[in-house]
Formats: C-alpha cells, structure tokens, sequence
C-alpha cells in the first residue's frame, strides 16, 4: 500500500499526489504504461509525458488527455518496427530525455558516452553528441560528434542549444554549428568562483540541469549542495543552498540546506522546483530568493524507496515527478501550487 505526505502551504491548502501512470491494476491506478524503473522525464509543448523508462529500454510518449501511450524503441532494442539500418546509439537504459523546440527527442544514459536524437517526423535517430571511448572530456570547439562527454545531466534551450553536465563541467552544444563548448566549470572538483566568470568556477559533480526562458541555467552543483546559476553573460551564482548537507529547510535560499539535489526544473514563472535525495519535493521562489517545501516523502510506504529521480513542469504549471521504484509518474497539479494555469 502506498503512503504519501501532503503538506499544507500558506492558506492551508494539502497537497497530495495525483498517480497518472503506471502503477498495478489492482490498485485502481491508472497504469496506461507498464513502466519499469522510470528515470528521466520531459513535457513536450503540446503537453504530452516523456518517460525515460530506464529498465523498459524505451521512452514512453503519453497523451495524458487522450489517454493513449507510444513508445520510442530503439532498432536494437527487441520490438522495432522498422527494417534494420545503421545504427550506433541505442535506447538501452535510457536515463536522460529532452525535448527540442521543433519537437526531437533527446536522450541519453550515464553508461553511454553519446547523446542521441529521435525526430518524429522521419522516424529516425541520428547521435548528435559523444564518441566511442571511456575519456569523459575533450573535443572542446570542435563538432560535438568528435567529443568525449558523460551524460550526467541533459537539456535544451528554447533556441534548441543543448547543456550536458559531466566531468564536473557545464558544455553547450550549438544548435546552429553543432560545436560543443564549456560554459561552466574547469573540470576541478571543488567549490569556487561564484559571482565570476563561470568557466573559471570549480563544480564538484553537477548533475541535473534546466534553462529558464531567458537563458539563465540552473544545474545542482551536487557533491557542494547548492543550486547554481549561470546567467547569459557567463556568470555563475549560488541561488539556493548554503553547502551543508541537511536536514533542508525552508527560508532564506541561500542561508539554509537544500539537501544534495536530484533533479531541477523551471517553471512557467521563472521559478526552480527541485527534489533532493530526502524525496521532498521543493521549490525556489527566484525573485524572492526563499525556498519553501511542496511535499515530503511521496510513496514513503514504499519497502524499497528510492530518491526521486524524474521532474518536469507542463506549461501550465502541473508537476510530474517519478520515483523509479515505484514504477509510477504522479503530479501536482498546477491549480494547488497557486499557480495560474495558461
């Protein structure tokens, strides 16, 4: 049996979780997509789910209004529809997906050293990142497909310019010439360089990534416990978290603990919701520089819970967030976190 925690905000409003996919039958959930170990999650702008079903070795595409379900196989992968064709990127435990503006899937996984595309249109993949190799940097101003990357966060810009964090950078890949370029970090582990130029600050593992309309990037710094930020003229911040590792609480951004952050996203505000590893689900009211909690320990009925690992914001503000074990998507919808649906 599930359990959850809703947590009331100002004016006394509960939040509880809404299941929308996956799940057991028997439970009465709403299963449409048989999941496996979800990681990775993405809303497109037409509004559907992307779930990186990591032990599905697939991406799930869900229509939530529709209530219909297709999936992303990759021609390895037992199930493909299509005749064999060349191909040197699978979908096998797919951890990472991203949504471009003019509608590529992106994806990718840690134990792979490529970021790969699947355009809708022609039904087709192509690797737009990553060679073969165990190097987890190098190719820096060079074509993208030449580079050695780590996947350990992946994102687009509303221009279609990729971020990929790893090997405790920050690099953009040009949607225009396809070079990739470090924005953020010199490759050093450590805690350095806030409010100066960002490639001459010290990261110490940033993982998940997101960029907000205006071009601003917001990564968790992991292993520092900070969210961090780098504006369009390359200069980085601390916006939340004072590099403690807990317990969190809310308040001031950065005088108190985020927690070792999981997973980022911006909403349609310009504001940060985020999970760290305690599975709370928080967010960062940017221009108010404060942090409030929205909901503590979802599925904590679990026997085996795991951290939440899936985030992601509909335009109209609802938020979906996975905990992989559960093998379950839930959200919370946008009419409960005061926000006003568009």
């Amino acid at each position: 049996m599930l359990a959850s925690s809703g947590l009331a905000l100002a004016g006394g409003r509960l939040l509880e979780p809404i299941l929308v996919t996956g799940g057991d039958a028997s439970e009465g959930g709403p299963v449409l997509a048989a999941l496996k170990d979800p990681e990775g999650l993405a809303v497109g702008p037409d509004g559907r789910l992307f779930v990186a079903d990591r032990g599905g070795d697939r991406i799930h595409i869900i229509d939530l209004k529709a209530r219909t379900v297709e999936a992303i196989i990759g021609p390895e992968v037992r199930g493909w529809p299509q005749p064999p064709v060349v191909w040197a990127c699978t979908v096998r435990g797919v951890q990472h997906v991203a949504i471009e503006p003019a509608g590529g899937v992106l994806f990718a996984s840690h134990e792979d050293p490529h970021i790969c595309r699947y355009d809708p249109g022609s039904r087709s993949f192509s690797i737009v990142a990553g060679k073969n190799g165990k190097e987890e940097f190098g190719g820096d101003g060079g074509p993208a497909t030449q580079a050695a990357i780590r996947v350990n966060g992946l994102a687009c810009d509303a221009a279609g310019n990729i971020y990929v964090s790893g090997a405790n950078r920050i690099r953009r890949i040009s949607r225009d010439s396809g070079v990739i370029q470090t924005i953020a970090g010199t490759g050093k582990l450590g805690f350095f360089g806030d409010e100066g130029p960002a490639v001459a600050a010290d990261l110490a593992n940033p993982t998940a990534l997101a960029v907000d309309r205006n071009g601003t990037i917001y990564f968790s710094d992991g292993a520092n416990n900070r969210i961090r930020a780098v504006d369009r003229k390359g200069k980085i911040r601390t916006v939340a978290g004072n590099g403690r590792s807990g317990p969190p609480d809310d308040g001031d951004a950065t005088r108190n603990s985020t927690g070792e952050v999981r997973a980022v996203a911006v909403d349609g505000d310009g504001d940060v919701v985020f999970i760290n590893e305690g599975r709370r689900i928080r967010r960062l009211l940017v221009s108010q520089r404060r942090m409030e909690t929205l909901l503590e320990n979802p599925y904590g009925g679990l026997e085996w819970p795991r951290e939440v690992a899936g985030l992601a914001i509909s335009l109209d503000g609802t938020i979906f967030f996975d905990v992989p074990k559960s093998n379950r998507v839930s959200s919370i919808p946008a009419t409960l976190l005061g926000k006003k649906t568009r």
